[in-house]
């Protein structure tokens, strides 16, 4: 179906636009989404509520939604990260920014929800955010805004300072790091006081997405997450294999015992200082953190880690001398069609670890992980030899020779 946002986005790309150029019209590019965990969804002026995913724009003008249990951010072309709670809503009203001469301004009508803005490159003079009864108005950098379904905000800071006022007028309040202001009416005071906890709520500063809180590239040294590297290969539920940096949330992956799993959300952080493993002289493509099958249950090289994720997994130290459990290609193209040859016993391998290889990679390289329903299993074939460092692959033409390990992801 030919949408709005369809034509939209179309006449952006036939202007040769850029998420880097000035907004300077409603239809213009304003932003890129992120991350998303579950679902995230747009509807521009006029149009029909649309589905969003990773890397697709936003625009000006623009409702965007999440439902419950999902989150998800935003990043705008200022910089500006902008993160939305579980059943959260907020529409773009105006954004025009120029950045050679770094003017511009934003305003935003905040609905029920959770939000978090870090602020980027546009005046924050120029900054105007309106809930149902506040103003707020942006002197730092990074805090939150919760409101209630009947209204009432609560803004708390977490560096630098912001400015609310009533909505219906009244004197507004300075807000430093570490204090919150609470509004309950239009016409109300603003009450500030002491902020009960300094911690942000999760979001850009764990290192999940792309953009981190400080600075671009992931934040908190790596953000301490079990991923893969991009060009690692997933075994989707039709047999074919898929480069997990290219997964969207939707697809449906192989599980255990012929399992269909659906993706529910992606995350992605930067390795940071950790290490780069793989196996028996293969390229390095996982983390310490993620727990793989073996003939004595799930494994990981650092269950310490992996038990700070899921507590609930049972998970001991792999070593070299480990059986890690293996499926070749003809057994998950079998268990992709439901025949029970490609479930049973006989279709699983054992590789016996004669050595777990680690190396030191950038640590700006971008590593994923997917959140699944299901038995939260999935398939992965290490890439074939190429640097880990290598950028996602945009063709589908992948490699379908090699060996699947068992995984678990670190929800469920």
């Amino acid at each position: 179906m030919f949408t709005l946002r369809s034509l939209i986005i179309s006449i952006v790309f036939s202007l040769g636009l850029a998420a880097s150029l000035p907004a300077h019209a409603d239809s213009s590019e304003i932003g890129n989404v992120e991350e998303v965990h579950l679902a995230l969804y747009g509807t521009v002026s006029g149009g029909d509520s649309e589905r969003l995913y990773i890397n697709d724009g936003v625009f000006a003008d623009e409702l965007i939604e999440t439902v419950k249990k999902s989150n998800a951010q935003i990043r705008f072309v200022d910089d500006m990260d902008l993160w939305l709670g579980p059943s959260s809503s907020l529409t773009l009203d105006s954004f025009i920014f120029d950045p050679d001469l770094g003017t511009g301004e934003m305003v935003a009508e905040l609905g029920r929800g959770l939000f978090r803005f870090v602020s980027g490159q546009m005046p924050r003079q120029n900054v105007e955010i309106f809930t149902p009864v506040a103003v707020i108005g942006i002197r730092g950098t990074d805090f939150s805004v919760e409101v209630a379904a009947n209204g009432t905000t609560q803004v708390t800071v977490y560096s630098g300072a912001v400015t609310v006022a009533p909505r219906g007028g009244g004197a507004p309040a300075n807000v430093n790091a570490g204090e919150t202001a609470d509004v309950d009416s239009p016409t109300g005071e603003v009450d500030v006081s002491p902020a009960s906890q300094d911690t942000p709520p999760a979001s850009v500063s764990d290192g999940v997405g792309v953009a981190a809180a400080q600075g671009g590239g992931g934040g908190s040294g790596g953000g301490g997450s079990s991923c893969f590297t991009a060009d690692t290969q997933i075994v989707m539920a039709d047999g074919q294999l898929k480069e997990i940096g290219n997964i969207a949330v939707g697809d449906v992956v192989l599980g255990q015992d012929g399992a269909h799993n659906i993706v529910t959300g992606l995350e992605w952080v930067t390795l940071g200082g950790r290490l780069l493993y793989g196996f028996d002289g293969g390229v390095p493509f996982v983390t310490a953190e993620h727990p793989f099958m073996t003939d004595q249950g799930w494994k990981s090289i650092d269950p310490t880690a992996t038990a700070h994720e899921n507590p609930s997994l049972q998970v001991s130290r792999l070593e070299v001398g480990d059986s890690v459990v293996t499926m070749q290609r003809d057994y998950w193209h079998l268990a992709a069609l439901g025949d029970p040859s490609g479930t049973g016993d006989t279709a699983l391998g054992r590789q016996h670890l004669r050595i777990l290889g680690a190396v030191a990679a950038n640590s700006e390289t971008v590593l994923y992980n997917l959140l699944l329903d299901g038995d939260h299993a999935y398939w992965v074939v290490p890439p074939a030899e190429v640097s880990p460092l290598r950028t996602v692959s945009t063709a589908p033409a992948l490699s379908e020779d090699g060996t699947a390990f068992l995984v678990h992801n670190k929800g469920g």
